[in-house]
C-alpha cells in the first residue's frame, strides 16, 4: 500500500514538472540550434532545418556573435566547464559565417 502511495505521488509530481516545463516553453520559438566548444572556440555544431536558426540560414560552423540580446562570449562564459549549449536556452542568436557575414 505505501509503495502503491509512493509510486502515484512520483508520477505525480513527474506529470506537474512536465506540465510546467511544456507550458513555460510552449511560448518560446524553437531555434533547433547547439553550439559547442571545440578548440577553445564557441561553434554552431548542429541546426535543426525546422527551427528558427535553419531557417534564418545558420549553419554548422558558424561562429556566434550574440545569443538573447548580450555578446556570445559574455552568455557563453557560463558553459565553458560543459562545452555545449542548446535547447530553450537560447531564444535568439547571430552568427559570423565562413564569409564574415553576420546572420540575424
Amino acid at each position: 500500500m505505501i509503495k502503491s502511495i509512493l509510486f502515484l505521488l512520483a508520477a505525480f509530481s513527474i506529470l506537474i514538472a512536465s506540465l510546467v516545463y511544456f507550458s513555460l516553453s510552449f511560448g518560446q520559438p524553437f531555434m533547433g540550434v547547439k553550439l559547442s566548444l571545440t578548440g577553445g572556440a564557441w561553434v554552431v555544431q548542429s541546426v535543426d532545418s525546422n527551427g528558427s536558426a535553419g531557417q534564418a540560414g545558420i549553419h554548422p560552423g558558424d561562429i556566434p556573435s550574440e545569443i538573447n540580446g548580450e555578446p556570445a562570449s559574455v552568455f557563453l562564459e557560463k558553459y565553458t566547464q560543459i562545452g555545449f549549449v542548446s535547447g530553450t536556452l537560447i531564444e535568439d542568436i547571430s552568427v559570423t559565417n565562413e564569409n564574415g557575414q553576420v546572420i540575424i
